[in-house]
């Protein structure tokens, strides 16, 4: 299967289309587009992020993204997406959207991250709390240059999540 850049993003009703899918607006709903062709029935909706999947009705083991769609059927990806137009609406859309959530999200964890840097460092030497639990200061001071107090006295301690 050949390699398509942002397949996952390519408008999935629009290609079902193009390839013989009938679009069944009775029973489709806001969120989900229901597809036929023969005797397959297709659910296909568009997530958050603005990737496309589909659920087969009749196959529960048949769901996933286009990729997913053209390995369960032996199709080939860019037969598949053959006379879609790159320049597509839907496509230029979708993208700037992404980037726009991209960079809103971007902007949010820097202002968390600026918000955990105004903290002052926790004192480890006087601190009651690791007191109260019967813990040592001296046990955390490798940790000490990202252990933060709030205006609480509470102690911050960062989260990283790896992608």
């Amino acid at each position: 299967m050949a390699y398509v850049k942002n397949a996952i993003h390519l408008p999935l009703d629009s290609l079902l289309e193009r390839n013989g899918y009938r679009l069944n607006a009775q029973k489709s709903t806001k969120i989900w587009k229901v597809y036929s062709s023969g005797n397959e029935k297709l659910l296909v909706r568009q997530n958050a992020n603005f990737q496309w999947f589909y659920l087969n009705c009749d196959n529960k083991a048949d769901s996933g993204n286009i990729i997913n769609f053209c390995k369960n059927r032996n199709l080939d990806l860019m037969g598949f997406t053959q006379g879609l137009i790159i320049n597509d609406d839907t496509i230029k859309e979708n993208t700037l959207r992404l980037a726009n959530k991209e960079a809103d999200k971007s902007k949010e964890q820097q202002k968390i991250i600026d918000k955990f840097n105004q903290f002052e460092l926790y004192d480890l030497t006087n601190s009651k709390m690791l007191e109260k639990r019967g813990l040592k200061g001296n046990l955390f001071l490798a940790y000490n240059h990202s252990l933060k107090r709030d205006k609480h006295n509470n102690m911050c301690v960062p989260n990283f999540l790896i992608f």
